[in-house]
């Protein structure tokens, strides 16, 4: 089932309050999971690319020149959410008695 239009804006939004600091965190690493089972050879050199840009630019910056990725817009954010939704559909799966 799907988690709703506009997922991505929502996420970003939440994801940027300081209150939900381990959020952005969750989405982003959420969203590189997705990224890197899409490029899957290419991804290695990608990641440790990112892991130098965090180190020198704001996290925006680390993730456009590295993904190629504008955290401002939702693209991203749906591919964090479709992995959670993916997750959560196994969940339900394996605790469903049968």
């Amino acid at each position: 089932m799907p988690l709703g239009s506009g997922r991505g804006e929502q996420a970003l939004s939440a994801a940027r309050s300081r209150a939900l600091p381990y959020t952005f965190g969750y989405l982003l690493s959420t969203g590189l999971v997705a990224l890197a089972e899409a490029a899957r050879k290419d991804f290695p050199e990608q990641y440790r690319g990112l892991l130098v840009a965090t180190g020198c630019m704001e996290t925006e910056a680390a993730v456009q020149s590295t993904t190629g990725y504008n955290l401002t817009e939702s693209a991203f954010w749906e591919k964090s959410l479709d992995v959670v939704e993916r997750r959560v559909g196994q969940f339900l799966e394996c605790s469903s008695p049968d």
